[in-house]
């Protein structure tokens, strides 16, 4: 993360510009870091997910069955003021599902154009 925040490109706060949406479960993290580390601006929805929560996931096959169960092992604190439900987007873009459905992306259409 240093070496990305020393970047002269990114030298600017808001520089780097990262998407983040409901489907941003293990990405969460990532969001987290890059705007704390690097100073990113997080544009759309909410994460799925807590930023306080397990992850770093591993399967294991079961014997007699074969069927793969994922399981944690390792539980992060990124915040460590409160527990908020989500990592918040400092520039919220919904996404209707007409849009989608569409193939517009008004998240990435608002995060090239600030």
């Amino acid at each position: 993360m240093p070496d990305l925040a020393a970047h002269a490109r990114l030298a600017e706060p808001g520089s780097l510009r990262v998407l983040i949406g409901p489907e941003t479960s293990a990405g969460k993290t990532n969001a987290y870091e890059l705007r704390a580390g690097a100073r990113a601006r997080l544009y759309g929805e909410p994460s799925g997910g807590r930023p306080n929560s397990y992850g770093e996931m591993r399967v294991l096959a079961l014997l007699r069955s074969r069927l793969e169960v994922s399981y944690s092992t390792e539980f992060s604190r990124l915040s460590e003021s409160d527990d908020p439900p989500s990592v918040e987007p400092d520039v919220f873009v919904p996404l209707a599902s007409s849009e989608w459905f569409a193939g517009v992306d008004p998240v990435l259409e608002r995060a090239l154009t600030d």
